[in-house]
Parts: C-alpha cells; structure tokens; sequence
C-alpha cells in the first residue's frame, strides 16, 4: 500500500523566511521587464483566494519591477482561470490563484488527467484542515461500524472527499440534504436538526463553535490540532483510523484532499529560467511581513509554503487523489 507523507512532514520541508540582504537577480528582472503579470483568481472579489490574491500582488509587483493586475474569473468550478492561465502570450505572465484540491481532483476537458498536471506550484498561502461540525452530543468516538449519519452538503460531488471517502474510512453510512449554499446555511441546518453534521473548514468552524451547542466534531488530519484539541483526528496516531488497512489508505487520501490549500500557480511548460525567477519572487513575496500583516487584517491566516515544499504539497494532492480513487471505483 503507497503510504503519503504527513501534512507535518511536507510543512517541515518549508522554505525559511528570506534575509533582509536577498533580492531578485538582475537577469531576472530583465525578464520581468518586457512581461506584464496578471493573477488570474478562480472566484469572486470578496472570498479567501481574491483576499490573498490582493494582498500579494503590491510585493509581487515591487520584487518583480513590472505591473501586476488582479482579475477575477469565476465560473466552471475554476477552469475559467485555469485556462486563462494556460493561454497567456510571450508578453504575458499569468499566474493562477486556486484551491490546490481542487486542480488536483478535477480532470481536463476530454482527457483523464487532473489540471494539476498542467501547473507548477510556486507557492502556497496557507493550509486550513477541513472538519465536521455538529451538536456537541454527537461523540464519533462512540459511533460503530455501519451507523448511519445525514450530512448536510451543496452538493453530493463536491463533498466526496470531505464525507464519503472519510466515512467509508470510518465505516459509517451516510445519507445527504444537499442545497446549502454556505457554511452559514449548513451550521443553521445543523442547529434546526435537519442533519447530524456539516463539514467546512477549520477557520469557519473555529467561528461557529462559538455557539454552545455544536462542537468541532472530526479533524479531517492525521493528528491532533491546536485550535481543536478536544476534537478526535482522522488518521495518524491515535486517530480514529489506525495501521495499514484500505481504510488506512482512504483516511490519509482524504487528509490530502480536504486540507484548504490556497496558492499560487503557474503553467508548468513556462520556460525554466522565468519559472525559476517567478519561484523567487513568490517565495519572498509570500514572506514579505506587510503581505502577512494584510491578509491577516482580513482574517486570513498566512503561513507560506514555497519551493520545493509547495511542488511536494500539489504531488501529494495528486496521489491522494489517484489513491483515493483506486479504492473507491471513481
């Protein structure tokens, strides 16, 4: 059985935060210089990618001495901007800012390859566990092989990772009310007892577990998390799913692919050295104490993952994902 190296292990692979004396190399700004950059993001202004996109861009723009434009294209679950990214001209550099699971797990047009094939991670924003959230009587330690739960989703699909891949880890039968458009929507479901649970991620739990009826109720990871330390984990010492079984094999697959991974991406064809240069920029970009000050302000956390750390991260996702699928059939 292939076994995935932990969220832990990836993170300890970060870069380190750059010395004041580190800058971007004449040759590279020479490049930068006859390009203009855009940053394609996969959603509408307002949400989590366009937060982190508007934060970078000034400190991209400083480091690489050209214009950085910011441009929202929402629509196709993301491959709006996913193409745009791939068909910017010689004069153009366009970078993609995008959930990471979600290049990873949805497939090209007409091919059976994940878009994720067609990208190089320059970096990541920030990486938030995924949950479930229900009443706080619901205790999943207690729950046995073959209970039945009902969930409470937008849609079936879009939570495979986040419910069913777990659940069938966690030998439960689970049920569906889809049409919740928001994590609002679902902890309001949970709360009129029209599901068991909901599941989101952690920031948007931490903020509805302030309501003394629900509690955190799974931590989608594969160890015990700080903000959640009463919460039972997934997978990984002393979770919930132990040793080398299938199931085993499904809990760490959905541990890669329910973990928020925001990032910045490029087409991976790009010629070698500008690709290089742009590794720079975004690693000292995502580092930069005014981008960190910024996101923060807006309630988005900042804990780069850049270089060689980021591409690991977006190969994991991939194997996960084709882990994932040699077990369930998808």
């Amino acid at each position: 059985m292939q076994r995935l190296p932990s969220f832990a292990a990836l993170l300890c692979l970060a870069t380190t935060l750059p010395t004041k004396g580190q800058e971007i190399s004449a040759s590279c700004l020479e490049r930068f210089s006859t390009s203009r950059i855009t940053i394609a993001v996969a959603s509408s202004a307002g949400g989590g990618l366009d937060t982190y996109a508007r934060a970078a861009a000034p400190a991209i723009e400083r480091l690489a001495g050209t214009t950085v434009q910011v441009a929202n294209m929402p629509g196709g679950g993301g491959q709006l901007a996913m193409r745009e990214a791939l068909s910017a001209d010689g004069s153009q550099i366009t970078l993609l800012v995008e959930d990471g699971v979600n290049l990873a797990t949805t497939t090209q047009d007409g091919t059976a390859d994940s878009w994720a094939t067609a990208f190089h991670a320059l970096g990541f924003f920030h990486r938030d566990p995924g949950v479930w959230i229900g009443r706080k009587d619901l205790d999943l330690r207690q729950s046995g092989q073959g209970d039945s739960l009902v969930a409470g989703v937008a849609t079936i699909e879009h939570e495979r990772y986040s419910i069913a891949v777990p659940a069938q880890a966690l030998g439960l039968t689970v049920n569906y009310v889809a049409g919740y458009e928001a994590s609002a929507d679902l902890v309001a479901a949970v709360l009129r007892d029209e599901v068991d649970f909901a599941t989101m991620s952690l920031s948007s739990a931490l903020r509805a577990v302030q309501d003394p009826e629900l509690a955190i109720l799974l931590v989608l990871g594969d160890r015990p998390h700080a903000q959640a330390p009463d919460a039972p984990h997934l997978t990984g010492a002393e979770g919930l799913v132990t040793g080398t079984t299938d199931s085993a094999a499904l809990a760490q697959a959905a541990t890669a692919l329910t973990t928020v991974s925001r990032g910045l991406f490029v087409r991976a064809d790009l010629d070698p050295p500008l690709r290089d240069c742009l590794d720079s920029v975004i690693d000292l970009a995502l580092h930069d104490p005014k981008v960190k000050t910024q996101a923060e302000a807006q309630g988005r956390p900042l804990q780069p993952v850049t270089g060689a750390a980021a591409a690991e991260v977006l190969a994991q996702m991939v194997a996960a994902h084709k882990s994932a699928g040699s077990q369930t059939g998808g």
